[in-house]
């Protein structure tokens, strides 16, 4: 067997917030499970030592998902991307679940999930940490889950588990890590319904209604919590959990008080995470391009270590959470529609060249040259057409980006789009002038069945050049109309058959 030899740390003690970091002269407290991984998996193993280690005393407070958290709870061990922290608790666990908890963090800062959740949430601009970390862990869980040399801690979830308690959707852990990433798992699970007040625990709470109806300018009213009289010790608590939030936001964790309300299957992962270790800590502070750079790193590191490693690999099979990134939605939507309206050229047999006209249809010797027909534009103006689902399967955040897109693309391309309005009929009908109409301040409101027919329809009498239909794809739609179709679905509707035309999944 191979003895893994782990580079010495010289003694340090520094000192930031919360964190004391202690390192001796023996290395930190997960070397000897470190030691255990690189002797099972050296090249999977090995993975640890590009990685930072420190030992800390104290449950960090970035870690707290929620005031339910009990902070005096010994602090096991968690990562905030390229640093592994060791809590007290660590040394308690058996050499086996150690090597296991060790390989859970190592794979998390492989696959940088820190990095992925500061992403997604500039993307969505809100997100749930206790959801995406349940997505996280079973996605890193079942990779590993192959390994006997290694033990999960009890109550880790897996990615099977979590897609039929959820989702409902049973299926083999080898087909559902080829399918599912972090992303598209917390998109599917993440119904939670937006309203229009702050909940604040544990404080009193005054709420004001807010409107209703799918409107892309929406607001949210923000209730105002009223201070109760406490003891000095409460006081005290509560104001550590106040700093504890003030520090969360500030790294870019979203508060502990949430302005949603969670949906059943929101409720059913939270469920789950209740059982697992809160273990991914606010990312530190770096660029898109260094973190970009070593997206690409680290993919590299862990390709080449699950082919040194084989069967003994972190990796169960190379995982489509660990995919090349993928081209944006909003810039596969700007070229498709590029492509479709801009002026395209046709030979016209009734004019001929300008080339021809300025040599007097003679080559430079006097020769007569035969006749050349010139070009002319097939259309005076080119013609979109966009239609949106109102049923109420679409999200206003999802809407409010595909706004801003089309609005962008209507103004570069100076084009007049028809935008029509429905669920099973057609409820409204805009014309969009480039520079004078914004699609983004238009209201959305529906409810019912979907039918894509009716507005397929409606859409054939303005003949556009191509159409952009944004639904969830649950409906019916008869046979294809004579311009092309772009479906613009939600990423939770990957799995829906599309009837006729090209899928643009808004991921």
């Amino acid at each position: 067997m191979l003895k893994a030899v782990i580079p010495r740390v010289p003694p340090t003690s520094t000192t930031s917030g919360e964190f004391a970091y202690q390192l001796d002269s023996n290395g930190h407290r997960g070397t000897p499970a470190i030691q255990q991984l690189v002797e099972y998996a050296p090249a999977s193993g090995g993975l640890a030592l590009w990685m930072q280690h420190r030992n800390v005393d104290a449950m960090p407070s970035q870690s707290i998902f929620s005031n339910a958290d009990q902070r005096q709870k010994p602090w096991i061990i968690g990562n905030d991307g390229t640093t592994l922290y060791y809590g007290p608790a660590f040394t308690n666990r058996s050499l086996k679940e150690q090597a296991g908890l060790v390989a859970h963090q190592v794979l998390h800062v492989a696959l940088r999930h820190v990095d992925r959740e500061h992403v997604l949430r500039n993307r969505l601009g809100d997100i749930d940490a206790e959801l995406y970390a349940v997505c996280a862990d079973a996605i890193v869980n079942s990779s590993l889950s192959h390994l006997s040399w290694l033990e999960l801690p009890k109550g880790s979830v897996t990615l099977d588990t979590l897609l039929l308690n959820v989702l409902g959707i049973e299926q083999a852990v080898d087909v559902s890590l080829h399918e599912w990433n972090t992303e598209s798992l917390y998109r599917a699970i993440d119904d939670r319904t937006k309203q229009s007040r702050t909940n604040s625990a544990p404080s009193n709470k005054n709420s004001e209604t807010g409107s209703s109806g799918k409107s892309l300018n929406h607001g949210e009213a923000s209730g105002k919590t009223e201070e109760s009289h406490v003891d000095t010790q409460e006081k005290a608590q509560n104001q550590a959990e106040n700093e504890a939030q003030q520090s969360s936001s500030k790294n870019g964790n979203p508060s502990k008080t949430s302005t949603k309300d969670d949906g059943p299957k929101a409720s059913a992962a939270r469920q789950l995470a209740s059982t697992i270790i809160r273990d991914l800590l606010p990312a530190s502070s770096t660029t898109p391009e260094s973190r970009d750079q070593s997206s690409l790193q680290w993919r590299d590191r862990l390709l080449k270590a699950h082919a040194a490693d084989e069967q003994q690999s972190f990796m169960r099979q190379l995982l489509a959470d660990n995919s090349l990134s993928k081209t944006p939605w909003e810039q596969i939507l700007r070229t498709r529609l590029q492509r479709a309206l801009s002026l395209k050229p046709e030979t016209n047999w009734s004019r001929p060249t300008r080339s021809w006209i300025a040599n007097q249809g003679r080559t430079s010797n006097g020769h007569r040259m035969p006749w050349e027909p010139g070009t002319s534009y097939s259309r005076s103006a080119p013609r979109l057409c966009i239609m949106v689902d109102v049923s109420g399967s679409v999200p206003n955040d999802l809407l409010h980006r595909f706004a801003n897109e089309i609005d962008r693309m209507v103004r570069t391309l100076a084009v007049d789009a028809l935008l029509i309005i429905g669920d099973d009929a057609v409820r409204e009908q805009y014309l969009l002038k480039s520079g004078v109409s914004r699609l983004r301040d238009i209201q959305f409101t529906g409810g019912g069945a979907t039918n894509f027919v009716p507005l397929l329809k409606a859409a054939d009498v303005f003949n556009p050049d191509i159409g952009v239909y944004l639904t969830d794809l649950e409906g019916p739609a008869g046979d294809p109309p004579r311009w092309p179709v772009v479906w613009a679905v939600p990423a939770d509707a990957r799995a829906q058959p599309v009837p006729f035309g090209l899928r643009l999944l808004m991921d």
